[in-house]
């Protein structure tokens, strides 16, 4: 009886200690390798890419810890990987180029005209937006071409640079028309949701999802002159001002709850902005995009660039770890006391 005892005393202690906070840890990728710009992954790939200017306007292909896979010489920009490892960038002829190991090959057909694209969540299509500031879809082989939503309306043709995000289904992007600003959902038909709307002088940009598409993080100019960061549900309801004070730039969510964003300033610097403002680490400006995506293995990460003393631009990793718990047979287990 004592025995059975001590063993169930043993297993209660063995239960609690499984239950930990989930760890939490910011990391150097790379050291003075590249002079790095752009750095993305997507979600569910084990690859992250980013331009290098050590060499020129190349791209480098890595793991999600820094070590490079390969070295793509062709020249070009707002470069993404896939989850099989092909490379999509916009090509000095203004075209999505594809390339893997074997193949360079054009996917869009515009004339010259693509500004901004994303690879879509569904692993098969690709959004952009042209130089007429027009919206489009095409699958990535080139196939299917389209042009969706209202016509010369879009953010990231000549009237701006913010990029546009889509899911499995639709494209989150910021229209302008008849001296209004509205963000909107667009699906793959062309039917288009606003989610809010604005006047000019109080501009909003830089739109993204969260991973499972159910909130909405995005930049806007809020009376005062303030960049803040806003978030609010896919449908458009239940908006929150994060940010009160300062200038905010480019949100990225780490978990789906969970939203950080890039401080002006000198130097620039990363926050986690859901509740109180929360520094990281310092980083490189505005124009570095901050990337969050889930790694296969379900670690959540934001990927972003700094400029170290040697003023060259590294790769750093912030990471949550959500299987710090062990089960007593051994086996990892999502830990229960981390908000995603």
């Amino acid at each position: 009886m004592k025995n059975k005892i001590l063993v169930s005393v043993l297993f209660a202690i063995i239960m609690l200690s499984s239950s930990v906070m989930a760890e939490e840890t910011l990391t150097q990728l790379t050291v003075n390798t590249y002079d790095a710009w752009d750095v993305y992954a997507m979600s569910q790939s084990p690859y992250l890419i980013f331009g290098d200017y050590l060499v020129g306007n190349y791209f480098i292909v890595a793991d999600r810890d820094g070590a490079q896979v390969r070295n793509i010489t062709s020249n070009g920009w707002y470069q993404q990987v896939d989850s099989v490892g092909d490379i999509f960038y916009v090509a000095p002829a203004g075209e999505i180029y594809r390339e893997n190991q074997t193949n360079n090959t054009p996917v869009t057909a515009t004339g010259g005209m693509v500004n901004r694209f994303d690879l879509c969540a569904d692993n098969n299509t690709i959004a952009f937006i042209d130089w007429n500031s027009d919206l489009y879809i095409v699958n990535k082989d080139g196939t299917g071409q389209t042009q969706i939503g209202t016509s010369g309306v879009y953010q990231g043709g000549p009237t701006g640079v913010d990029p546009i995000h889509c899911s499995n289904n639709d494209i989150l992007a910021v229209q302008t028309a008849g001296g209004n600003y509205s963000i909107v959902r667009v699906d793959f038909s062309g039917t288009e949701t606003v989610l809010y709307s604005y006047n000019t002088l109080q501009e909003s940009g830089d739109v993204v999802y969260n991973h499972d598409f159910t909130k909405v993080a995005y930049r806007h100019n809020v009376p005062g002159g303030n960049q803040s960061i806003f978030l609010m549900d896919a449908d458009g309801s239940n908006r929150v001002q994060l940010t009160s004070s300062g200038h905010f730039y480019n949100p990225v969510f780490l978990t789906n709850n969970r939203v950080f964003a890039v401080q002006q300033g000198a130097p620039w610097k990363l926050y986690e902005v859901t509740g109180t403002d929360t520094f990281i680490s310092d980083t490189y400006n505005s124009g570095t995009y901050p990337h969050g995506s889930i790694s296969p293995e379900g670690y959540f990460d934001i990927f972003f660039i700094k400029d170290n003393s040697s003023n060259v631009w590294d790769v750093w990793r912030y990471r949550l770890d959500p299987f710090s718990a062990v089960n007593p047979n051994g086996t990892t287990r999502f830990s229960t006391d981390m908000q995603v």
